[in-house]
Protein backbone atom coordinates (compact mmCIF):
# COMPACT_ATOMS: atom_id res chain seq x y z
CA UNK A 1 0.00 0.00 0.00
CA UNK A 2 2.78 2.31 1.04
CA UNK A 3 4.63 1.57 -2.59
CA UNK A 4 1.26 2.13 -4.41
CA UNK A 5 0.56 4.93 -2.91
CA UNK A 6 4.06 6.82 -4.16
CA UNK A 7 3.00 5.41 -7.25
CA UNK A 8 5.64 3.02 -7.76
CA UNK A 9 3.90 -0.05 -8.79
CA UNK A 10 2.08 1.50 -11.93
CA UNK A 11 4.30 -0.32 -14.09
CA UNK A 12 2.37 -3.48 -12.59
CA UNK A 13 -1.70 -1.74 -13.02
CA UNK A 14 -0.19 -0.87 -16.77
CA UNK A 15 0.69 -4.07 -17.20
CA UNK A 16 -2.36 -5.22 -15.85
CA UNK A 17 -4.43 -3.56 -17.36
CA UNK A 18 -3.19 -4.52 -20.99
CA UNK A 19 -4.36 -8.11 -19.64
CA UNK A 20 -7.42 -7.33 -18.79
CA UNK A 21 -8.73 -4.55 -20.73
CA UNK A 22 -8.95 -6.90 -23.88
CA UNK A 23 -10.57 -9.44 -21.89
CA UNK A 24 -12.89 -7.14 -20.96
CA UNK A 25 -13.50 -5.89 -24.14
CA UNK A 26 -14.23 -9.33 -25.70
CA UNK A 27 -16.51 -10.13 -22.63
CA UNK A 28 -18.59 -7.28 -23.35
CA UNK A 29 -19.00 -7.77 -27.23
CA UNK A 30 -19.59 -11.71 -26.32
CA UNK A 31 -22.50 -10.49 -23.92
CA UNK A 32 -23.84 -8.11 -26.69
CA UNK A 33 -23.65 -10.59 -29.10
CA UNK A 34 -25.74 -13.01 -26.78
CA UNK A 35 -28.52 -10.87 -26.12
CA UNK A 36 -28.79 -9.60 -29.27
CA UNK A 37 -29.53 -13.04 -30.42
CA UNK A 38 -31.99 -13.56 -28.28
CA UNK A 39 -33.75 -9.91 -29.37
CA UNK A 40 -33.08 -11.28 -32.54
CA UNK A 41 -35.33 -14.33 -31.84
CA UNK A 42 -38.08 -11.92 -29.93
CA UNK A 43 -38.05 -9.33 -32.83
CA UNK A 44 -38.79 -12.56 -35.09
CA UNK A 45 -41.42 -13.87 -32.91
CA UNK A 46 -43.43 -10.26 -32.36
CA UNK A 47 -43.23 -10.10 -36.70
CA UNK A 48 -45.04 -13.11 -37.36
CA UNK A 49 -47.50 -12.51 -34.46
CA UNK A 50 -48.17 -9.26 -36.09
CA UNK A 51 -48.83 -11.07 -39.30
CA UNK A 52 -50.82 -13.73 -38.33
CA UNK A 53 -53.19 -10.36 -36.29
CA UNK A 54 -53.07 -8.72 -39.71
CA UNK A 55 -54.41 -11.56 -41.56
CA UNK A 56 -56.81 -12.60 -38.58
CA UNK A 57 -58.08 -8.48 -38.90
CA UNK A 58 -58.33 -9.08 -42.60
CA UNK A 59 -60.41 -12.04 -42.37
CA UNK A 60 -62.77 -10.65 -39.42
CA UNK A 61 -63.07 -7.49 -42.17
CA UNK A 62 -63.94 -9.90 -45.01
CA UNK A 63 -66.44 -11.79 -42.89
CA UNK A 64 -68.09 -8.30 -41.77
CA UNK A 65 -68.27 -7.13 -45.16
CA UNK A 66 -69.91 -10.03 -46.48
CA UNK A 67 -72.29 -9.81 -43.37
CA UNK A 68 -72.92 -6.39 -44.23
CA UNK A 69 -73.98 -7.00 -47.77
CA UNK A 70 -75.77 -9.81 -46.83
CA UNK A 71 -78.15 -7.88 -44.58
CA UNK A 72 -78.36 -4.72 -47.03
CA UNK A 73 -79.65 -7.40 -49.94
CA UNK A 74 -81.90 -8.91 -47.28
CA UNK A 75 -83.66 -5.18 -46.04
CA UNK A 76 -83.89 -4.43 -49.82
CA UNK A 77 -85.50 -7.77 -50.25
CA UNK A 78 -88.00 -7.24 -47.45
CA UNK A 79 -88.63 -4.07 -49.06
CA UNK A 80 -89.29 -5.31 -52.36
CA UNK A 81 -91.59 -8.36 -50.71
CA UNK A 82 -93.53 -5.71 -49.38
CA UNK A 83 -94.04 -3.38 -52.41
CA UNK A 84 -96.96 -5.25 -53.58
CA UNK A 85 -95.99 -7.02 -56.43
CA UNK A 86 -97.54 -10.16 -57.72
CA UNK A 87 -96.67 -13.42 -55.47
CA UNK A 88 -96.20 -15.43 -58.38
CA UNK A 89 -93.17 -13.09 -59.48
CA UNK A 90 -89.88 -14.73 -58.51
CA UNK A 91 -86.17 -12.48 -58.23
CA UNK A 92 -82.59 -13.11 -57.80
CA UNK A 93 -80.64 -10.67 -56.05
CA UNK A 94 -77.34 -9.12 -57.46
CA UNK A 95 -74.86 -6.57 -56.43
CA UNK A 96 -73.95 -3.59 -58.09
CA UNK A 97 -69.75 -3.63 -59.05
CA UNK A 98 -69.74 -0.34 -61.19
CA UNK A 99 -71.18 2.15 -63.38
CA UNK A 100 -70.22 3.69 -66.65
CA UNK A 101 -72.38 6.04 -67.55
CA UNK A 102 -76.57 5.15 -67.98
CA UNK A 103 -74.88 1.46 -67.60
CA UNK A 104 -74.33 -0.91 -64.59
CA UNK A 105 -72.75 -4.20 -64.47
CA UNK A 106 -73.99 -6.69 -61.57
CA UNK A 107 -72.50 -9.86 -59.76
CA UNK A 108 -75.08 -12.67 -58.93
CA UNK A 109 -75.25 -16.28 -58.60
CA UNK A 110 -77.07 -16.77 -61.43
CA UNK A 111 -77.12 -15.69 -64.97
CA UNK A 112 -80.22 -13.93 -66.27
CA UNK A 113 -81.03 -13.83 -69.81
CA UNK A 114 -80.30 -11.25 -72.22
CA UNK A 115 -83.17 -8.77 -71.68
CA UNK A 116 -84.52 -9.73 -68.18
CA UNK A 117 -85.61 -6.65 -65.94
CA UNK A 118 -83.77 -5.79 -63.49
CA UNK A 119 -85.74 -3.40 -60.86
CA UNK A 120 -85.22 -2.35 -56.79
CA UNK A 121 -87.66 -1.34 -53.96
CA UNK A 122 -86.97 2.38 -53.07
CA UNK A 123 -86.31 3.47 -49.65
CA UNK A 124 -89.66 4.36 -47.57
CA UNK A 125 -90.86 7.92 -48.60
CA UNK A 126 -92.89 8.73 -51.91
CA UNK A 127 -92.60 5.55 -53.64
CA UNK A 128 -92.90 3.82 -50.21
CA UNK A 129 -95.18 0.58 -51.85
CA UNK A 130 -93.70 -0.32 -55.68
CA UNK A 131 -91.20 -1.95 -57.53
CA UNK A 132 -89.09 0.32 -59.37
CA UNK A 133 -87.55 -0.29 -62.48
CA UNK A 134 -83.92 -0.37 -63.33
CA UNK A 135 -83.16 -1.27 -66.54
CA UNK A 136 -82.71 -4.63 -68.50
CA UNK A 137 -79.73 -6.89 -69.06
CA UNK A 138 -77.87 -6.70 -72.47
CA UNK A 139 -74.77 -8.95 -72.33
CA UNK A 140 -71.27 -10.10 -69.86
CA UNK A 141 -68.45 -8.69 -69.79
CA UNK A 142 -66.26 -11.33 -68.24
CA UNK A 143 -67.80 -12.49 -65.31
CA UNK A 144 -70.11 -8.95 -64.76
CA UNK A 145 -73.61 -8.83 -65.97
CA UNK A 146 -73.88 -5.69 -68.28
CA UNK A 147 -77.32 -3.67 -67.58
CA UNK A 148 -78.37 -0.50 -69.24
CA UNK A 149 -80.17 1.88 -66.97
CA UNK A 150 -83.74 3.23 -67.74
CA UNK A 151 -81.56 7.16 -69.35
CA UNK A 152 -79.77 5.12 -71.98
CA UNK A 153 -80.86 6.16 -75.25
CA UNK A 154 -80.92 2.79 -76.15
CA UNK A 155 -83.80 2.29 -73.74
CA UNK A 156 -87.44 2.52 -75.02
CA UNK A 157 -90.07 1.30 -72.67
CA UNK A 158 -94.29 1.17 -73.36
CA UNK A 159 -95.61 3.00 -70.20
CA UNK A 160 -98.95 4.00 -68.46
CA UNK A 161 -99.64 7.65 -66.79
CA UNK A 162 -101.66 7.54 -63.18
CA UNK A 163 -102.93 10.14 -61.28
CA UNK A 164 -101.30 10.75 -58.31
CA UNK A 165 -103.48 10.88 -55.74
CA UNK A 166 -106.09 8.63 -57.25
CA UNK A 167 -104.16 6.08 -59.20
CA UNK A 168 -106.45 6.30 -62.31
CA UNK A 169 -104.77 5.76 -65.46
CA UNK A 170 -105.48 8.73 -67.59
CA UNK A 171 -102.39 8.63 -70.46
CA UNK A 172 -100.16 6.35 -72.09
CA UNK A 173 -96.68 6.77 -74.30
CA UNK A 174 -93.40 5.58 -74.40
CA UNK A 175 -90.58 6.46 -72.12
CA UNK A 176 -87.23 6.77 -73.83
CA UNK A 177 -83.89 7.46 -72.20
CA UNK A 178 -81.75 10.64 -73.32
CA UNK A 179 -78.56 10.06 -71.41
CA UNK A 180 -78.52 10.81 -68.35
CA UNK A 181 -82.68 11.81 -68.27
CA UNK A 182 -85.94 10.41 -69.45
CA UNK A 183 -88.78 11.76 -71.48
CA UNK A 184 -92.25 10.88 -72.00
CA UNK A 185 -93.10 10.73 -75.51
CA UNK A 186 -95.80 10.26 -77.92
CA UNK A 187 -98.66 10.87 -75.61
CA UNK A 188 -102.28 11.71 -77.77
CA UNK A 189 -102.86 15.32 -76.88
CA UNK A 190 -106.35 14.83 -75.90
CA UNK A 191 -104.93 12.61 -73.17
CA UNK A 192 -104.32 14.63 -69.78
CA UNK A 193 -100.78 14.64 -68.31
CA UNK A 194 -99.76 17.00 -65.22
CA UNK A 195 -96.90 17.24 -62.89
CA UNK A 196 -96.59 14.90 -60.38
CA UNK A 197 -98.13 12.21 -62.58
CA UNK A 198 -96.56 8.85 -61.76
CA UNK A 199 -95.30 6.82 -64.79
CA UNK A 200 -95.31 2.83 -64.54
CA UNK A 201 -94.39 -0.24 -67.06
CA UNK A 202 -97.59 -0.57 -68.94
CA UNK A 203 -96.91 -4.96 -69.17
CA UNK A 204 -96.30 -4.53 -73.20
CA UNK A 205 -93.17 -5.71 -74.90
CA UNK A 206 -92.36 -8.03 -72.22
CA UNK A 207 -91.69 -5.90 -69.53
CA UNK A 208 -93.30 -6.83 -66.67
CA UNK A 209 -96.69 -4.03 -65.85
CA UNK A 210 -96.97 -1.77 -62.76
CA UNK A 211 -93.31 -1.06 -62.40
CA UNK A 212 -92.52 2.53 -61.14
CA UNK A 213 -90.79 4.52 -63.26
CA UNK A 214 -90.66 8.29 -62.10
CA UNK A 215 -93.10 10.91 -62.24
CA UNK A 216 -93.92 14.12 -64.17
CA UNK A 217 -91.88 16.95 -63.33
CA UNK A 218 -92.70 19.79 -66.53
CA UNK A 219 -95.35 18.79 -69.16
CA UNK A 220 -93.64 19.99 -72.66
CA UNK A 221 -95.29 22.02 -75.77
CA UNK A 222 -94.86 19.93 -78.85
CA UNK A 223 -94.68 20.99 -82.60
CA UNK A 224 -97.36 18.08 -83.36
CA UNK A 225 -100.43 19.09 -82.07
CA UNK A 226 -101.32 15.44 -82.15
CA UNK A 227 -99.04 14.47 -79.25
CA UNK A 228 -97.13 15.46 -76.32
CA UNK A 229 -94.28 15.41 -74.43
CA UNK A 230 -93.42 15.62 -70.64
CA UNK A 231 -90.26 15.32 -68.65
CA UNK A 232 -90.25 12.55 -65.99
CA UNK A 233 -87.35 12.18 -63.06
CA UNK A 234 -87.05 8.90 -61.89
CA UNK A 235 -88.50 7.02 -58.84
CA UNK A 236 -84.86 6.39 -57.51
CA UNK A 237 -81.25 7.51 -57.65
CA UNK A 238 -79.26 5.62 -60.13
CA UNK A 239 -76.56 7.06 -58.89
CA UNK A 240 -77.14 5.12 -55.71
CA UNK A 241 -77.77 1.39 -56.63
CA UNK A 242 -76.05 -1.27 -54.00
CA UNK A 243 -77.93 -3.90 -54.71
CA UNK A 244 -80.81 -5.26 -57.24
CA UNK A 245 -82.98 -7.90 -58.44
CA UNK A 246 -83.49 -9.88 -61.85
CA UNK A 247 -87.16 -10.51 -62.29
CA UNK A 248 -86.60 -14.32 -63.73
CA UNK A 249 -90.74 -14.83 -63.88
CA UNK A 250 -93.52 -12.18 -64.13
Amino acid sequence: MFLDSRQLLDFIHSAGRKISDPVRNQLTETKKNFKSFFAWGETKNLEEKIVKLNAEKAELLSRLANYKAVEDENKQMRRLLDSGLPQNWKFTPAQVISRVGDTIFLVSDTDPSVGTVVITAPNIGQYGRAGVYVGKTVGKVGNQIKTILITDINSKIPVIVRDKNTLDQHASGILEGRGGRVILEQVLSRETINKGDLVLTSGEANFPGELLLGSITKVLTSSNSALQQAEVITAIDLSDLTHVFFITKF
